[in-house]
């Protein structure tokens, strides 16, 4: 994991007013339920390549990815971010308002990452922003 990047999103929560970094158990405990509701295989990197539900894929080249993701959830809508950066895990995850993620996102260099619901224990979708300039959507959303 590229430590500049994860060091640059800590220090951009401070302009955040209710976004927050996950701490290790709530991070390993989202991700294994989110693995084992929607990954087939938990050993890839990019594990939108390993979906067990059917998925969508939206193209969105050198648009705003932002506002496609704004067009299928509320921008107050709790999200949690999970930073994969092409990387194997562990990744770091954050949880805030999907506008002030936004933010965050926007403030750094191009990363991969996905997005999972905050709002219950185990989250209904998962959205993928993909080294293709794609969005990789699985789940009910």
């Amino acid at each position: 994991m590229d430590q500049d990047l994860v060091i640059k999103i800590r220090e951009s929560l401070q302009n955040q007013e209710h976004t927050y970094e996950l701490d290790a158990e709530t991070t390993a405990s989202a991700l294994t339920r989110a693995e084992a509701k929607f990954i087939t295989n938990p050993n890839v990197i990019w594990w939108w390549e390993s979906l067990r539900y059917p998925s969508r894929v939206i193209e969105y080249g050198e648009a705003d990815a932002f506002s496609k993701i704004l067009g299928l959830i509320g921008k107050d809508e709790i999200v949690r971010l999970v930073v994969t950066d092409d990387e194997p895990g562990p990744w770091p995850v954050f949880e805030g308002p999907l506008h002030e993620i936004i933010c965050i996102i926007r403030g750094q260099r191009f990363f991969e990452y996905f997005l999972i619901s905050a709002k219950s224990e185990i989250s209904n979708w998962m959205i993928f922003d993909n080294h293709h300039n794609q969005l990789v959507i699985t789940g009910e959303i």
